[in-house]
C-alpha cells in the first residue's frame, strides 16, 4: 500500500492526497512517518489493543483526571420506500415494513459514545514522529464498556471530528 502512495505522489504530485484513512493491518510506524513528513499526508488509523501506544493512550484515559467528550448519538437509519415503484406497490411495502417492525423485540438503547484525545505521544519507537490518539469508549445500557483507539497524525479542535472520520 505505502508503495502505491508513493507511485501516486509521484504521478499527480504533493497536495492531492491530503488523508489516508487505513485499517490496522497497514500499521507501519516508519511508513507513517514517511508519509507525513516527506509526502505531507495525514494518517488515520485504529490501533491494535497489544501495542505500548494503545496501553499508555488507554491508561491516560482512565486516570481520574480524564474530560471525556460526549458524542451524538447516531441517528436510526430511515426506512423509505423505493422511489421507482408505483404508489400502491410503496405503500403496501411501508406497510408491510411497520407490521415487521411492530412485530420484533425493542432494539436495546444505542452505546452512549465518548472521546478522549491525547496530543503528541511518542510511545511508538518506529513512527519516527508523534502520533496524536484519540480513546473511543462505548458504554452499553447494562454498564459494559469497550475501548478503542485511533492514532493520526493530524491535529484537531475536537477529538470527534477523528472519529468522524474514521466512519467514512
Amino acid at each position: 500500500l505505502y508503495e502505491m502512495v508513493e507511485q501516486f505522489i509521484q504521478a499527480v504530485g504533493r497536495g492531492v492526497m491530503k488523508l489516508l484513512i487505513l485499517d490496522r493491518g497497514f500499521l507501519d510506524g516508519e511508513a507513517i512517518g514517511r508519509c507525513h513528513s516527506e509526502h505531507h499526508v495525514e494518517v488515520l488509523i485504529p490501533l491494535k489493543k497489544n501495542m505500548d501506544l494503545y496501553a499508555d493512550a488507554l491508561g491516560l484515559a482512565q486516570s481520574p483526571q480524564t474530560r471525556w467528550h460526549d458524542l451524538p448519538t447516531p441517528a436510526p437509519a430511515k426506512t423509505s420506500a423505493p422511489a421507482d415503484r408505483p404508489e400502491p406497490v410503496a405503500r403496501r411495502e411501508l406497510k408491510r415494513r411497520k407490521t415487521l417492525q411492530d412485530r420484533r423485540p425493542a432494539p436495546p438503547p444505542p452505546p452512549r459514545r465518548s472521546v478522549f484525545g491525547i496530543h503528541r505521544l511518542t510511545t511508538w519507537t518506529s513512527c519516527p514522529v508523534p502520533l496524536n490518539v484519540v480513546v473511543n469508549r462505548e458504554v452499553e445500557a447494562s454498564g459494559e464498556q469497550r475501548f478503542w483507539a485511533l492514532a493520526t497524525t493530524r491535529q484537531w479542535d475536537h477529538p470527534g471530528t477523528i472519529t468522524e472520520l474514521y466512519g467514512l
